[in-house]
């Protein structure tokens, strides 16, 4: 295989890891709203005294979506390094190249103030933790005694 070649094989890698990172976010995204929903149709329910009257679903529900946030932290954290890390390689492959575009436009990038994507996208599973942390704390009654 030629430089060309691999070079074109190894960008598809980047942007499949790229796709996978968006549709893990987007997946993340709908099991937090699932569990916000279920959590929600319980409280309902336990308000109108109904089958679910046990508060200890409430807070299991809570608990495990701070669970799925630390993962989803994690998986952000994870996907963000394996991208640096395709990067770092694209980076060294254009080296050998008259023009080297992603390294152009890493450079072009850096020059704009910004705050990095990553960071961004790391504000979402945050922010649902905190829902989640305040439905344990004010949202779920106290068993009775």
């Amino acid at each position: 295989m030629d430089t060309g070649e691999l070079y074109k094989a190894y960008l598809a890698t980047a942007e499949a890891a790229s796709e996978r990172r968006a549709k893990m976010n987007a997946w993340m995204l709908s099991v937090n709203s699932a569990l916000i929903g279920v959590h929600a149709a319980i409280s309902k329910d336990n308000a109108q005294s109904g089958l679910l009257r046990d508060p200890s679903w409430l807070w299991t529900i809570a608990f495990a979506g701070i669970v799925v946030c630390i993962a989803w932290l994690n998986l952000i954290k994870s996907y963000r390094d394996l991208n640096k890390a395709k990067f770092a390689v694209i980076a060294e492959m254009e080296k050998n190249f008259d023009f080297k575009p992603f390294t152009l436009e890493r450079e072009l990038y850096k020059a704009y103030p910004r705050i990095s994507f990553s960071y961004i996208e790391l504000g979402v599973p945050v922010a649902m933790a905190l829902v989640y942390a305040i439905l344990v704390v004010k949202g779920n009654p106290l068993p009775p005694p």
